[in-house]
């Protein structure tokens, strides 16, 4: 039986927006069903990041804020946070240097 309260660490796939792909903003309403609504995604896997990869983030932060929850991130590159600061994405969600850093933030 899982905690329910506890952060559930989504570990992103590069590219994972390719196409008509919403898995993972799917994944995120299907644990909100199951009364998750805290979420860490771990980006560290990837390198870059586009446009359709942003809005499918800032949906699931959407979805989990509609769940009275909360979504952070953690692992962005150099790269990847230079975009989301460019994207605005900073003012709206926060992010950490790791998963660990990203939980503590939730009991702080």
């Amino acid at each position: 039986m899982s905690d329910t309260n506890l952060p559930v660490v989504i570990k992103a796939k590069p590219h994972f927006a390719r196409g008509n792909d919403w898995s993972l903003l799917e994944e995120v309403r299907a644990l909100i069903r199951n009364d998750h609504a805290k979420f860490i995604l771990d980006l560290s896997g990837m390198d870059r990041i586009n446009s359709r990869e942003i809005g499918v983030i800032a949906a699931c932060v959407k979805s989990s804020r509609d769940a009275e929850g909360e979504l952070k991130l953690c692992g962005l590159n150099e790269f990847v946070e230079k975009v989301f600061h460019i994207a605005g994405m900073n003012n709206v969600v926060d992010s950490y240097p790791d998963s660990d850093a990203a939980k503590a933030s939730f009991t702080a």
